[in-house]
């Protein structure tokens, strides 16, 4: 019998291929293609091949099926010399053959072999795995509006999106150098001299898997910086740039960054990540300022490729920069390649699910050619233990002595920096004894101190469940503290949460407060439909949800917090969201604040959030001798404050805030709060802040 065709498809990546059916047989035929190896059937003039692997027999729809095959050698004027095979199915006893011209003979034909796509195929690998010469690599770029203290939230963010590179712009750094993050992520970051007024600052986050392709790191100024490493068989420089708002700044801008690509090798592929602001593309926003054509005549020069317009997107997924209170949105955030790897950009779009406190969304482009995985570092080798009590006898230390001398007569002197050099050496000497002559003072202290808990608890039946306890170390560097109960190690943890209240190894309450705001932002998510802007509900019932469920949510354990500027004008932004839609208004109408409340009958959340601090403070004044939270108020710890600006206790706090709200200087405070009548009446009497807004 004849084969006859059904239907035609063309992929992008494979040629053409036929669907044929054979008296219930189901087959493909078309040119071999590499990436599509599960069965193939070569055209080679009027010869064909068809390759099937045993895998793809649970595919059958008799589960008893049995596949053989027999190899018949192909004439020399087939142009690929296949191998035709001929395989033989067995389905309930009957045979049935098909034959390398193409017929078949059988006695029943109501049966169906299908070769349909295996599930892995769909991930780009064949049945044994992923190509390992398929390469991946994922690139973002982030205006991050100052790195100071956010290393570790940008570390949880660009692992939540699996990138390997990530440009980070506005860092606000000074000096240049590299920094090893957490988890292995190293940050490459160029800024100001020391002295100098940060304005810019930028640096280029590296994965781990990527370490071992670093080939070096170059600071230009703190708008420019650039790095090469090599990835799948590509060497890839990588440039982070922040771009002026200034058009006079511009052009010097500019030339800087053609001086980084004219240093460039010429077989290296090109990246650009950064803020460049400037506007405009195919598919971006209509509008183009001056920059963004002095920008597009650069690209056109150096055949670069702006990955961000050459996809259609929603306008969110476009703009990288959103202004709330003027309603501006624009896309000033770039991923630029060279013209070498544009055939190998998959989509760029920004994710506006990442959040670092910046109205700059992150922006990802992901790419992917054949070629080579980065080696990755192996294991680190097992620690050689010496046994130095032979040294105490006389021909071995002799031996030992001149072995070294030997040894360090084949050194190279080379020149190297003195001050790396001392720190490596003092840093080894300072490990070395810590580890041979025991733990510091503190530390035997903070074990002892346990051990006499665990034997306390043991004695009135209980026992320290060590699946339960984590340790951790109040401290503006991370230091490691190895505290035991029996056998087992109490992890360290960098942050814990007490009682519904996070708690962190920095001491400061930033973190939890920005939990207490998404808190409330969920809340917010939940009750948007049901309950703020539905029309059905009075406003009186509106408010009530907003005092017993939104409020309580948004301001848990705000009797501790250290308010900043910042973090009030967070925490009023989140009231006023909630306030706004009960009052059906927006920003845009442009209605202020006091003016909401005022219509809504509702206080300034951070009127009672400083009524409650204040009435704490009250509270842990008048507490007698022998109270906890009184003794840890009145205490004076001894030592030396670290280096820089000492940070706000909560005492100095709210003796600021009682000066500034009460008009009670710090040393009559303790009299003042000491009565609690006195101390009632002037905090019912509290005024409102003024509002800015």
């Amino acid at each position: 019998m004849t084969l006859a065709p059904v239907h035609c498809r063309r992929g992008r990546n494979s040629p053409l291929i036929s669907t044929f059916i054979v008296f219930g047989f189901r087959a493909a035929y078309g040119e071999t293609s590499k990436q599509h190896n599960k069965y193939e059937i070569n055209k080679a003039h009027t010869i064909w091949t068809l390759y099937c692997y045993y895998p793809y027999l649970e595919e059958l729809h008799s589960p008893g099926a049995v596949c053989s095959t027999v190899n018949v050698s192909c004439g020399a004027e087939s142009r690929h010399s296949p191998v035709i095979q001929i395989w033989t199915v067995r389905l309930d006893g009957i045979s049935e053959t098909i034959h390398h011209k193409g017929t078949i003979s059988s006695e029943r034909t109501d049966k169906i072999i299908s070769f349909n796509d295996h599930p892995r195929r769909a991930e780009g690998g064949d049945l044994g795995g992923p190509d390992p010469r398929l390469q991946k690599l994922a690139l973002g770029t982030w205006n991050v509006t100052s790195l100071v203290g956010k290393e570790p939230e940008l570390v949880r963010e660009v692992e939540k999106f699996r990138l390997d590179i990530v440009g980070l712009t506005s860092t606000h750094s000074k000096g240049s150098g590299t920094s090893l993050l957490e988890r292995g992520w190293t940050l490459f970051h160029s800024g100001v001299a020391t002295g100098e007024r940060r304005r810019a600052g930028v640096a280029i986050l590296i994965a781990p898997r990527l370490g071992a392709c670093m080939l070096e790191f170059t600071p230009v100024d703190e708008r420019v910086a650039f790095l090469r490493l090599r990835v799948g068989g590509r060497i890839l420089t990588v440039v982070c740039a922040y771009g002026p708002n200034s058009s006079s700044e511009y052009p010097p801008f500019l030339d800087s960054l053609e001086g980084v690509l004219e240093s460039a090798p010429s077989g290296d592929s090109l990246v650009l990540l950064g803020d460049f602001n400037w506007e405009g593309g195919r598919n971006g926003p209509p509008d183009l300022n001056p920059s963004g054509v002095q920008l597009l005549d650069f690209c056109a020069r150096h055949r670069l490729s702006i990955t961000n317009t050459m996809f259609k997107h929603k306008g969110v997924h476009m703009c990288t920069w959103d202004q709330d209170t003027l309603g501006r949105s624009s896309m000033i955030d770039f991923v630029v390649v060279s013209s070498d790897l544009r055939p190998h950009v998959l989509d760029t779009r920004a994710k506006r699910g990442a959040e670092l406190s910046t109205d700059h969304h992150l922006v990802v482009s992901w790419l992917r050619w054949w070629g080579r995985m980065p080696v990755r570092p192996g294991r680190p080798k097992c620690i050689v233990r010496v046994c130095w009590e032979r040294l105490a006898e006389s021909p071995v230390r002799e031996s030992f002595n001149s072995h070294l001398r030997e040894s360090f007569d084949h050194v190279p002197g080379e020149a190297g920096d003195i001050e790396s050099e001392w720190a490596m050496f003092r840093a080894s000497n300072v490990k070395a004894a810590d580890q041979n002559c025991g733990r510091k003072v503190v530390d035997r202290d903070l074990q002892l101190s346990l051990d006499r808990f665990a034997a306390e608890c043991e004695a009135a039946g209980m026992r320290i469940s060590t699946s339960k306890s984590e340790s951790m170390v109040l401290n503006r560097k991370r230091v490691e503290c190895t505290l035991r109960v029996g056998d087992e190690i109490l992890p360290q943890v960098e942050e814990f949460k007490y009682l519904g209240v996070l708690f962190t190894s920095e001491g400061r309450m930033e973190r939890e407060i920005d939990r207490r705001i998404g808190a409330a932002s969920a809340v917010m998510r939940t009750l948007h439909r049901s309950v703020v802007v539905k029309r059905e509900l009075s406003r009186k019932a509106k408010l009530s949800m907003y005092q017993s469920i939104y409020v309580p949510a948004l301001t848990y354990g705000h009797e501790l917090w250290v308010m900043t500027e910042r973090t009030r004008s967070r925490v009023q932004a989140a009231e006023m969201s909630f306030l706004r839609r009960v009052a059906g208004l927006s920003l845009r109408d442009r209605v202020r604040s006091s003016v909401i409340r005022e219509e809504l009958g509702v206080d300034p959340l951070l009127l009672r959030v400083e009524r409650s601090q204040m009435r704490w403070l009250g509270h842990l004044v008048r507490m007698p001798p022998g109270r906890l939270p009184g003794e840890v108020f009145r205490a004076r710890p001894t030592g030396r404050r670290p280096r820089g600006r000492p940070r706000t206790r909560w005492r100095d706090y709210v003796s600021r805030l009682a000066w500034e709200r009460l008009g009670i200087p710090q040393e009559e405070l303790d009299e003042v709060a000491g009565e609690r009548e006195v101390w009632a009446s002037l905090l019912r009497l509290l005024p409102p802040r003024p509002d800015p807004g």
